[in-house]
């Protein structure tokens, strides 16, 4: 009877989890306030919500939510009012900050949104200082990819070309998002890098393949990387 007991818990537990979808930290194109981020999304049973914070950065500050919330597709098509939001006021009360550097974090939810939308805008409908978060991506494969791109951008920055090299070579040779901006400068930088660690016949081939390529902004990568003496002629 123990036995049973236990097993049927585990799948409860499986079950209950299996309901509750999660994206961590969801990339974003755009956004009204730079210390407001989403730090996660959960899509469970009845809700999508929203984990917010805020950083204040100035004295006195204070944030308060509108009741005119809502989040949807980019073209506006379908919309989703917010339902009702939590550790935050809703305005005209204000939360107010008793110093610079703190950090609220709140939560805003909404309906439960359909598995297909990848990509949502969050907008807040007010007339003075309205916040919004343009471009928020939803797909958990693309949300990686971008965060190894970021990666290999630091890597980069820093001088450390051949640890950055897996990051942007991973991005080529794998990506399903050909029309991004992290796939285009990762076939842009995989040329760079090889020359300048001295494989040559590979900076050639990757270069070719960038030549070959159709990726966003085309011209402008190719122009770049043709101010390199190695690249100028080819």
């Amino acid at each position: 009877m123990q036995k049973t007991y236990y097993i049927f818990f585990i799948i409860f537990l499986i079950a209950f989890e299996s309901n509750a979808q999660t994206i961590e930290n969801p990339v974003v194109d755009m956004k009204s306030h730079p210390t407001l981020n989403i730090e996660k999304i959960e899509k469970t049973d009845n809700f999508t919500i929203l984990f917010m914070s805020l950083k204040n950065e100035i004295e006195n500050g204070a944030f308060c939510v509108n009741s005119d919330v809502f989040i949807s597709l980019p073209d506006k098509r379908i919309k989703f009012d917010m339902i009702k939001s939590e550790g935050i006021e809703n305005c005209p009360n204000m939360h107010k900050f008793t110093a610079p550097g703190q950090v609220l974090n709140f939560k805003l939810y909404f309906p439960l949104i359909n598995d297909t939308i990848k990509l949502l805008d969050l907008v807040e409908n007010c007339t003075d200082n309205c916040f919004y978060i343009r471009g928020i991506h939803l797909d958990k494969v693309f949300n990686e990819e971008t965060r190894n791109f970021d990666i290999g951008i630091n890597y980069y920055r820093k001088g450390n070309v051949q640890h950055a090299l897996p990051y942007f070579l991973d991005i080529v040779n794998k990506s399903q998002y050909k029309k991004s901006k992290h796939y285009a400068y990762s076939m842009y930088i995989v040329p760079i890098i090889y020359e300048k660690i001295g494989y040559l016949d590979d900076a050639k081939e990757a270069f070719d393949k960038l030549v070959d390529s159709d990726i966003v902004e085309k011209k402008y990568f190719l122009k770049k990387i043709r101010e390199i003496a190695y690249f100028k002629d080819k």
